[in-house]
């Protein structure tokens, strides 16, 4: 998840970024996971999710070479900086 940060991006021939509201990606996160998760660990993915992820891909966002918008039924690509 975490494969935009330079140390590790200098390795990749190309990245891929599917760009999620964070709203709807803890939606998603509690429907996949609330059949076997309790609340309170549900809450502190949300946490994590505030506290780290948000402020991770707000900082590397623009180093993907190609991002895919995901947040509704119909997928889009909304960057692609590949050179032929």
């Amino acid at each position: 998840a975490f494969l935009l940060h330079p140390d590790i991006r200098k390795f990749a021939d190309l990245t891929i970024m599917l760009d999620v509201p964070f709203p709807l990606c803890n939606e998603r996160i509690k429907m996949r996971q609330a059949h076997r998760s309790p609340d309170e660990y549900l809450s502190y993915k949300a946490l994590l999710l505030e506290r780290y992820v948000i402020p991770y891909f707000e900082k590397y966002r623009g180093d993907a070479d190609i991002i895919v918008d995901n947040s509704g039924a119909d997928w889009q690509i909304v960057k692609c900086s590949l050179q032929e």
